[in-house]
């Protein structure tokens, strides 16, 4: 069903239904009937918000069971962009982030630098004091992992389909090693 259609495919079909004999205890107006179509819609095609307002506009949020493809040049801000959704979605929604790129402590630091806006988290030699975070931490329903782990594409999916987060964010997919070799162009179309 395609999303940017679904008010006309709506509208289309209330506009085919014929409201005659229908006494006053029984009736259903167009907009409960438009109400009802759009919650079978959320619950077959569950629309999950990034909290980008201007992103959720234009790809009318993250749709699941889709792929949903990030791709930029490096050093362009990718993974804090990833963190950033990860962080909205976590608080109503179970995220798992699989990191390829990165050693898992310094994306949970930077993770943890949105939420406090301490700076000193994105110093790595620092030393900082995670348990003033601890109760702003378990708000967000979000596992950690590290992507060097999967060595096949079947066992990244039967993990996944295991455990079944809501949304599976995969930070330097076109690095895993079972994937197409050759530029890293090349590599993330394969993803």
């Amino acid at each position: 069903l395609d999303l940017d259609n679904i008010e006309d495919i709506i509208n289309s079909f209330l506009s085919s239904i014929q409201f005659s004999n229908i006494d006053e205890q029984h009736v259903v107006d167009q907009e409960s009937i438009a109400e009802f179509l759009q919650s079978i819609f959320n619950a077959q095609h569950q629309v999950i918000k990034t909290g980008y307002p201007t992103l959720d506009a234009n790809i009318q949020g993250l749709l699941k069971g889709n792929i949903t493809t990030f791709v930029g040049r490096m050093k362009q801000g990718k993974t804090f962009y990833l963190l950033n959704i990860t962080k909205n979605i976590s608080l109503n929604h179970r995220v798992f982030f699989i990191t390829i790129e990165m050693a898992l402590e310094e994306i949970i630091r930077r993770f943890l630098y949105l939420i406090s806006s301490d700076l000193r988290f994105l110093d790595y030699t620092a030393q900082v004091d995670y348990t003033p975070l601890l109760d702003e931490v378990k708000r967000y329903n979000v596992k950690f992992i590290n992507g060097a782990v999967f060595n096949t594409a079947n066992e990244l999916a039967m993990f996944i389909r295991t455990h079944a987060p809501d949304v599976v964010v995969i930070d330097g997919a076109y690095l895993l090693n079972f994937f197409h070799k050759g530029t890293e162009w090349e590599k993330a179309k394969a993803v």
